[in-house]
């Protein structure tokens, strides 16, 4: 890959990251969270390749930026407990409102940090790099590394969720920069190891689903139990005992799931 085809990839997941963040701010709309999220995630597996290949530490996003993508993250939590506690009978009013609180302090928050300035600054610096051509043989080693993880991951007996997060972003890294070699780098994609992208989409599907519950069960069993009275404080309960229960089924599921994809079944 020459270094004008490196900067015109940057450049580019900067201009769709800044048209989303800009929307973002609108309304909140769940749904371009989402997409904000997820092109500043394809944006973070290209740098990590390119991290492989340049001795350049400071290859990452901002500070800055990283706040604000991380606001977009607690709004994004916020919305998803929101939705999931909208069913639950007896309804947990207190611990309701308190989500509301942090929807709305998280959203005064992006608002405050939020400018064009932002993207500006990290374009200009992404892009200030003395980039070097990066051989098709690249994609090829990033890949075998990341599959390496994952299969040393996966010979964990009893994982934590960190080291299953873990999986889900090794694997996003693979598919990200797949579909970006795919379109922009076909030297490099046609000399790569193909990779099973239907089944690790599968893992780091459930695996997504996986995290957003235990965050959802972290956030409810930290909850004051001052803050409820007798009957919300056992729904609260009974709840967390339902969630930590199937996050352990889930949990082997995922497992059984990776584990069928490094031995390649």
């Amino acid at each position: 890959m020459k270094p004008e085809k490196t900067r015109a990839i940057i450049k580019r997941k900067i201009k769709e990251i800044a048209g989303l963040s800009e929307k973002v701010g609108k309304d909140f709309d769940k749904d371009i969270i989402h997409e904000f999220r997820v092109a500043v995630k394809v944006l973070r597996a290209f740098l990590r390749l390119l991290r492989t290949h340049h001795s350049e530490p400071g290859l990452k996003m901002p500070k800055k930026f990283k706040r604000l993508y991380q606001t977009a993250g607690a709004i994004r939590d916020a919305q998803l407990e929101l939705k999931k506690l909208s069913g639950v009978e007896p309804p947990i009013l207190s611990y309701f409102q308190m989500l509301e609180q942090t929807l709305e302090r998280q959203k005064k928050e992006w608002e405050i940090i939020y400018s064009k300035d932002i993207l500006k600054k990290m374009e200009t610096r992404l892009l200030s790099y003395k980039y070097e051509p990066v051989p098709p043989e690249v994609l090829a080693s990033f890949f075998d590394d990341q599959m390496t993880s994952i299969n040393n991951l996966s010979k964990h007996k009893f994982p934590s969720d960190n080291q299953v997060h873990s999986i889900r972003k090794v694997a996003k890294d693979i598919m990200y920069n797949s579909i970006i070699a795919q379109k922009k780098w076909k030297a490099a994609y046609e000399q790569a190891e193909k990779m099973p992208e239907q089944k690790l989409n599968n893992i780091t599907q459930v695996i997504g689903d996986f995290n957003d519950d235990r965050n959802a069960l972290a956030h409810l069993s930290s909850f004051s139990s001052k803050k409820t009275g007798k009957d919300e404080e056992g729904a609260i309960r009974e709840l967390c005992e339902e969630e930590a229960a199937l996050l352990v089924k889930q949990k082997k599921e995922i497992m059984d799931m990776v584990k069928k994809l490094v031995e390649g079944k």
